[in-house]
């Protein structure tokens, strides 16, 4: 989906790309057909003619929104938002549920300015402590570099969204 919007006082071009259906997660919640274990992962090469094609256009004045599934799990994630980057953006942002490990994380921060963590009880409950332990160093990482990042230079992000099941309120409390 990418469109401009009404109320964008920047003026660019945004993209909010679901990079693929596949999820290692299966929520009850969520709808089919945005995940799956089965589809395959979009070839790279087809991503990376996507990406110039829009920057041809745009330039470096597109807001990337990037989704799935899990698009973490897309094995050439990591080298498509790279991509990205060198060829410029305003800004780009991941949506993901948050199990890769705290290096991938952080690698990805090098490359996006803003991460969101959708937390799902579903299949995180048994894992609370480490997904805790995983935002505090994630985000200390996130204010270390935001310290490093000339003034003018977009501050990295980092949200943290619950989806909250009936009988999950003390683990959200918690976290």
């Amino acid at each position: 989906v990418a469109s401009y919007f009404r109320f964008n006082s920047t003026g660019a071009f945004s993209v909010d790309w679901y990079i693929g259906k596949r999820c290692n997660f299966d929520c009850s919640y969520c709808v089919e057909y945005l995940h799956d274990y089965t589809s395959p992962h979009v070839p790279y090469e087809n991503m990376i003619k996507l990406v110039d094609l829009l920057h041809q256009k745009h330039k470096d004045n597109i807001l990337w929104s990037l989704t799935g599934g899990e698009p973490t799990i897309h094995p050439k994630f990591l080298d498509l938002c790279k991509y990205i980057k060198d060829k410029g953006s305003r800004y780009t942002s991941v949506t993901t549920n948050g199990s890769r490990t705290l290096d991938y994380h952080r690698e990805l921060f090098e490359y996006v300015d803003g991460i969101t963590m959708s937390f799902h009880f579903e299949f995180m409950s048994h894992r609370i402590n480490e997904y805790i332990d995983k935002c505090i160093k994630l985000d200390d990482w996130r204010i270390e570099l935001n310290s490093k990042l000339a003034p003018s230079t977009p501050k990295k992000t980092l949200i943290l969204r619950f989806m909250v099941e009936t009988g999950q309120l003390e683990n959200v409390q918690k976290m």
